[in-house]
């Protein structure tokens, strides 16, 4: 394992071929029938859906077909919310709204899709895309984690009462004190994004979501470090002031599965012991 690298310029292998021109993209490579689709979505950050109008769309040459939340509903296509069992305290459960592939009645966000066009081309797509007319009702939105929390704030998800999913204490041994120092403890993380952090080009609108670890847990990351867990497996951490980051993901036991958990403490435990001993070196 390389640990000299924290903070350095990282050599990319791609450049290569992408200068060269010698890429190759999905684009590169279409298949006997393959037919395109383009998304329509929201301006709104929070509006009720009050009609999808799709004619224009479908009078359009080479578009093939517009699907809405109705034909997502008749398919019996399920929820995207999918996450493991999360215990709050008192034994609270997880909350988890159903969320379609397709928005329905109401957006909840900024560029959530409500119709996808498909067409015998990506310009028919696009073009269909453009023609299709959603009349919405804007509401009330909220913008912020500290103002959603707030008595009377705008409701995201009616069966989330305060915009709380799950109250869960974490691995502090005192989440309330913890708590108390939130503030404190994020004014002090330097948490900042790389160029070199593959995101969307784009100028606003997406971000890089953490947990923030608010102590120090013994012989492994402290606090300050920004983790995630995600499905399949993946779980990755940035421990800024000890120069770690990690990412680890696999498939061969289930989602958080208790082998799964202790597999990943012993991992992170060994990482730094040898962070630690190539430091002393």
């Amino acid at each position: 394992m390389d640990t000299q690298t924290s903070h350095q310029p990282t050599k990319r292998v791609e450049d290569d071929y992408l200068l060269r021109g010698t890429g190759r993209y999905m684009a590169d490579a279409p298949l006997p029938g393959q037919t395109y689709a383009c998304f329509v979505r929201s301006q709104h950050a929070c509006a009720d859906i009050k009609s999808i109008d799709a004619k224009a769309a479908l009078a359009i040459k080479g578009v093939i077909a517009v699907i809405t939340a109705a034909d997502i509903k008749a398919a019996n296509v399920g929820n995207l919310s999918q996450h493991p069992p999360v215990a709050g305290r008192g034994g609270t459960k997880l909350i988890m709204p159903v969320r379609p592939a397709l928005a329905g009645d109401r957006v909840r966000h900024t560029g959530e899709a409500v119709a996808m066009v498909i067409g015998e081309t990506f310009a028919a797509a696009q073009d269909g895309a453009e023609a299709v007319e959603v009349d919405y009702a804007p509401v009330d939105a909220v913008f912020d984690l500290r103002d959603a929390v707030k008595p009377g704030a705008p409701q995201v998800w009616p069966e989330a009462p305060g915009n709380i999913a799950v109250d869960w204490a974490g691995l502090a041994a005192n989440p309330d004190e913890t708590a108390a120092k939130v503030d404190e403890i994020m004014k002090s993380a330097d948490l900042t994004l790389s160029n070199d952090v593959p995101a969307l080009p784009v100028p606003q609108g997406w971000g890089l979501g953490f947990h923030l670890m608010g102590v120090d847990l013994p012989a492994m990351r402290s606090a300050g470090t920004g983790d995630w867990a995600g499905i399949f497996n993946t779980y990755y951490w940035i421990d800024r002031s000890a120069g770690v980051g990690a990412a680890v993901m696999t498939q061969v036991l289930p989602f958080f599965d208790d082998a799964i958990v202790q597999t990943l403490m012993e991992f992170e435990t060994a990482v730094y012991a040898q962070v630690r001993s190539a430091a002393a070196a």
